[in-house]
């Protein structure tokens, strides 16, 4: 089944009429014998012949070629993503520097409480920075977290959208249907 089944099947006459292709294809694919599918030099050696006895009317070349070119958009789309990637990145590290000076201008009354008392610039330093850590890995505990559970569901979601089950499917030719009168 392809496409979730959303499949119609109709002649090549009509598809190339409906598309002006004149006379001419756009792909196709083959489905080679078991025994040559899984020989390489059986299967280069088909690839050769049948690119010879097609000479400049088509190109023959395997589905992994495709699969280079999807490969090539993927690194793209990962670039891209990296870039936005260090932004968020750059913009949380602004947050959180942002958050923690309001923190120590709040806490002023109480870090002079604490320095009236006997802490000296370093304690208070270490109080504040010991603050930040906890918090820090608090927050990158539940962030991995929820980040992993939210990649393996939109594994998932893409996954069904992205990949489709090939069957074999007969069509009779003719006299699979009686006119209604």
């Amino acid at each position: 089944m392809l496409n979730d089944g959303a499949v119609g099947f109709t002649s090549v006459s009509v598809v190339q009429k409906l598309f002006n292709r004149g006379g001419e294809f756009d792909e196709i694919s083959l489905r080679v014998n078991k025994n040559i599918a899984e020989n390489p030099a059986a299967l280069e050696v088909f690839k050769q012949e049948l690119a010879e006895k097609l000479r400049d009317q088509a190109k023959v070349i395997y589905p992994a070629a495709r699969g280079q070119l999807v490969s090539q958009m993927l690194a793209t789309y990962q670039l891209g993503l990296t870039l936005f990637s260090i932004i968020a990145i750059f913009v949380g590290a602004f947050l959180i520097y942002n958050a923690f000076s309001m923190t120590v201008v709040e806490r002023t009354r109480e870090i002079g409480m604490l320095r009236a008392v006997g802490m000296n610039r370093r304690q208070i330093l270490s109080m504040v920075l010991a603050e930040a850590s906890l918090l820090a890995l608090l927050g990158s505990i539940i962030g991995l977290g929820a980040g992993y559970w939210l990649a393996l569901g939109l594994i998932r979601l893409l996954g069904d959208a992205i990949t489709s089950e090939q069957g074999l499917i007969s069509v009779p030719r003719k006299g699979c249907y009686k006119a209604s009168q």
